[in-house]
């Protein structure tokens, strides 16, 4: 990407980003730290606020606005090896609109919110809850996803009895979100 941009620049080689949200240092240091030693900086297994999610989720952004598709696989298949929660996963995933892989988040995501995080879900105390619960979710969470992705979790959430839920929420998600992504309404 860098590359490419020197190959056209002429002398002064400046290079100048414009995009104060996602263009900042400690993206391009998210960045390097990806590209330099295959992993993200200060991601844990979780994240539980938005100060501990908007780091990946604005190098997710930056990845996809300079088409960094190598980048952006090494960082999946990076989450993906680690197991990271659902919630994460989920959060990546809609950014990059790869319904398979949100649907595998709901597929194989357990996490439930601690008793000492329920304070950051906006939960009412029922600590049990699944992270990827839209009722339970955090602020930064419905922030962040794409709209047609928020609405077909909410909808594929309420829509499956409790005893088929992992495998037959992320079917109904997936009509959910086809049926979004077909509405032409505004």
């Amino acid at each position: 990407m860098f590359r490419d941009g020197l190959n056209v620049a002429t002398p002064p080689l400046n290079l100048e980003l414009t995009d104060s949200d996602i263009e900042t240092a400690a993206v391009i240091r998210y960045f390097l730290s990806l590209v330099i030693h295959g992993k993200v900086l200060t991601v844990g297994d979780d994240l539980v606020t938005a100060v501990d999610a908007q780091p990946l989720l604005k190098l997710v952004r930056f990845l996809l606005k300079y088409s960094c598709a190598s980048h952006i696989e090494h960082l999946n298949n990076w989450l993906q090896a680690r197991r990271k929660s659902g919630i994460l996963v989920f959060t990546v995933a809609a950014l990059q609109d790869d319904t398979a892989w949100c649907c595998k988040a709901l597929k194989e995501d357990k996490s439930t919110w601690a008793a000492n995080q329920a304070i950051y879900a906006r939960d009412t105390g029922k600590s049990d809850r699944n992270k990827l619960d839209p009722s339970g979710a955090p602020l930064w969470f419905c922030e962040i996803l794409p709209r047609h992705y928020l609405w077909a979790l909410c909808r594929a959430w309420g829509h499956v009895p409790e005893p088929k839920r992992r495998v037959d929420r992320a079917a109904a998600f997936e009509k959910f979100l086809k049926s979004a992504k077909n509405c032409t309404c505004v």
